[in-house]
């Protein structure tokens, strides 16, 4: 047995795409740990890929991401691009 599996995160992160009406779509980034800065993900997000964000706080206490448009792809590619997390760790859902 290696030690590898006792350093790995064991979370699990949710990008999923949902629709408001006809073209239109919200995709959020759901059950992120609370280590990563919210914020600063945020705003490079917003920045690089020209959409609109907002962090919404649930009654849990647990922080969402969303973003304006369908950014499933992109989120995903930043997570991975920037060694945010490992793939194990990201599921993207959707149509």
């Amino acid at each position: 047995m290696s030690f590898e599996a006792f350093n790995k995160d064991t979370f699990k992160v949710y990008i999923i795409a949902i629709q408001r009406n006809g073209r239109k779509y919200i995709t959020q980034v759901i059950d992120m740990p609370d280590k990563y800065d919210f914020p600063k993900i945020l705003k490079y997000i917003k920045k690089v890929y020209n959409c609109n964000g907002t962090i919404i706080k649930q009654d849990d206490g647990k922080e969402i991401l969303q973003f304006s448009g369908d950014q499933r792809h992109n989120i995903y590619d930043f997570f991975i691009k920037y060694n945010v997390m490992d793939k194990e760790n990201i599921s993207v859902k959707g149509f």
